[in-house]
């Protein structure tokens, strides 16, 4: 999430993205799963009784400028994708319509090798990876 002193607003924003992310997976799946795991932490967010674990990112800035921000590292230490282990990324796009985007972080991981993204952004609190929204789609089962 973004540094702009917000940062608990933002926490619990993130929390009920993921929830929603958590319901429109499930949802998407269509099968007998539930949530085993809930993480406070960099490794993943939740993991489902299919044994896959998941990552949620909330992009609030995507709906007007059609970039996701994929961040690798904060505060000139690793972060975000560099230490994820989570099986997929889900982004969530869009405050009141909001779309799920899943991509597995592998595929996410090829694209930055490939040089599909944008730019890179890099200053003194953050590093990171920006898409076109439509490139990240374009490899991903919108939930």
């Amino acid at each position: 999430m973004v540094n702009n002193g917000h940062f608990k607003q933002d926490l619990v924003l993130g929390h009920l993205y993921e929830k929603k992310a958590q319901d429109a997976l499930i949802l998407h799946l269509d099968c007998d799963v539930s949530v085993t795991e809930e993480r406070n932490d960099n490794l993943y967010d939740f993991k489902l009784s299919n044994g896959f674990s998941y990552e949620v990112k909330f992009d609030r800035m995507c709906s007007h400028t059609g970039n996701i921000y994929v961040e690798t590292a904060s505060h000139r230490r690793l972060a975000g994708l560099s230490v994820s282990k989570a099986d997929f990324y889900i982004f969530a796009i869009g405050d009141r319509d909001t779309k799920f985007y899943m991509i597995g972080t592998a595929i996410l991981k090829k694209m930055i090798d490939d040089d599909e993204y944008t730019r890179i952004h890099d200053d003194c609190s953050k590093t990171g990876y920006i898409f076109k929204l439509q490139t990240i789609a374009s490899k991903s089962i919108q939930l």
